[in-house]
């Protein structure tokens, strides 16, 4: 995917420093979807699956992931299955794409519940988001988010059946964007899904969410628990 110019009228911050967004993911990550569904308390999602593991990774990054979910890393995947409650794997890198690591709920082909991280090149910085009032984040997603969102979905013939927009929300202890929308498959399985987008100065941490409309719950009750349970423990990189 092409690198998405940086819009130029109107977006104060987002000037010259979102040159790089249109690189936020291969095609099922560039998709940015809100989910719907009730958000479940911490307690009760993990009430629901077995036992938890604290994962601990690269750039300052920290979540907890059921027993029973897979990754594809395989020495994380294999420290879960060995039962080990705190997962050192602050080793890995994002690879040259920006993908790190992603995380996939059981029964997968039929409920497609998963989590991805990616680290991508950034030029805000903390502070910078902190002060960027309503107008220029709404402005910076009429110029950016939403073209590469509609562009995406019209080469793979999907068709946007929701759209929520995006705004600035804390993510992990840091100042972060959510932007979030449904789509449809050619096939009319509908899925939701959220970008949450940390921007710590040179790089962005972004948390891709996918989650069928109709997955089981107590699979989305644990995706909510996760995404709750995540902290970045740094302001920059």
């Amino acid at each position: 995917m092409k690198p998405i110019v940086a819009p130029t009228k109107g977006v104060g911050d987002w000037q010259g420093r979102l040159v790089d967004l249109g690189k936020r993911g291969r095609l099922a990550m560039s998709l940015a979807f809100v989910g719907l569904s009730a958000v479940w308390p911490a307690e009760a999602a993990r009430g629901q699956t077995g036992s938890w593991h604290s994962i601990r990774l690269n750039y300052g990054i920290r979540l907890e992931v059921p027993h029973d979910w897979t990754t594809d890393q395989p020495a994380v995947a294999a420290a879960i299955r060995a039962g080990q409650g705190v997962v050192d794997a602050i080793e890995l890198v994002a690879d040259t794409g920006g993908h790190l690591i992603i995380f996939k709920g059981p029964s997968f082909d039929t409920n497609e519940v998963s989590l991805e991280i990616q680290v991508m090149p950034a030029r805000i910085s903390q502070a910078a988001l902190a002060r960027m009032g309503d107008a220029e984040i709404e402005a910076g997603e009429e110029s950016v988010f939403r073209p590469e969102v509609d562009g995406v979905a019209k080469r793979h013939a999907l068709r946007i059946t929701w759209w929520n927009g995006t705004s600035r929300r804390t993510i992990g202890g840091r100042y972060g964007l959510l932007t979030g929308y449904r789509f449809k498959y050619p096939n009319g399985r509908e899925v939701i899904k959220e970008t949450y987008s940390v921007y710590l100065g040179s790089k962005s941490v972004n948390v891709h969410v996918f989650r069928q409309t109709k997955a089981d719950a107590r699979i989305v009750s644990a995706l909510n628990h996760m995404i709750q349970s995540l902290v970045i423990s740094v302001d920059s990189l």
